[in-house]
């Protein structure tokens, strides 16, 4: 009867990412150094709008890692910057004895190795003149710049969500498979979602529960989470992400 449970357990939790990857919906065959980092033009340009900005992104992860999760990147422009600044966390920056922390100037929404960036949220103006020093504040005391682990973490979304807890006023949170989001930076367990909209409990990103206006109510098993979100519409599959019935 437990071994019965435990294998149920086990094909929930993969049926996402096995639905990921028998439909097709990644690339498994382009290697990753010819891979699209193109734009995908959906950005607007700096020229266009002086207001200040602060823009979260997510993408696919390249290749079978895909089906289990996402990267995510944040991007911001000061006001009447002509510019944005990029902030993520990049693993094998370690191999060459640099820090995992990149910090660049650009385009935010290229193609990751490949994979359509989404644009997950925005906030502009006033809020995300207030965001911006404390961002960059987050990001050069990140504490796992040299450290980096897929799973659980610490990873690029343990580093995005140390930066939107930081700036404090980001009303959305990373999406279900951002795998390592709930990694605790300053070690504890229990604390307020990226969002600052909920609270969670997380055993290092791997067994966790999360309430929240953004987030909605969501379990954690193995660093794969299911959730619910009324308030938005939305339900969250392992693997899959935000399924929207709006």
């Amino acid at each position: 009867m437990i071994l019965s449970g435990i294998l149920l357990l086990i094909m929930v939790l993969l049926s996402g990412p096995l639905w990921i990857l028998i439909s097709g919906q990644l690339d498994l065959k382009t290697h990753w150094s010819v891979a699209s980092r193109e734009s995908s033009g959906t950005a607007p340009s700096p020229d266009n709008f002086p207001e200040a900005s602060v823009r979260v992104y997510y993408a696919r992860s390249f290749n079978w890692r895909g089906a289990f999760g996402v990267h995510s990147w944040l991007a911001l422009k000061e006001k009447n910057g002509k510019s944005f600044q990029i902030f993520q966390v990049i693993g094998w920056r370690l191999f060459s004895s640099q820090s995992s922390v990149d910090v660049h100037w650009g385009d935010p929404a290229r193609y990751w190795y490949g994979e359509e960036p989404v644009l997950l949220g925005e906030i502009t103006g006033v809020e995300a003149e207030q965001a911006i020093p404390l961002i960059r504040e987050a990001a050069e005391n990140y504490p796992f710049a040299w450290n980096y682990r897929v799973w659980p973490g610490p990873n690029s979304n343990t580093f995005i969500s140390h930066l939107m807890r930081s700036a404090g006023n980001l009303p959305f949170g990373l999406p279900p498979n951002a795998i390592g989001k709930d990694y605790p930076v300053d070690g504890a367990l229990f604390a307020k979602t990226p969002s600052n909209t909920g609270w969670q409990f997380s055993l290092y990103g791997v067994l966790g529960i999360i309430f929240s206006s953004a987030e909605g109510i969501r379990l954690q098993l193995l660093g794969l989470e299911f959730g619910w979100n009324p308030l938005r519409g939305e339900c969250y599959w392992p693997g899959i992400g935000i399924l929207s019935y709006y």
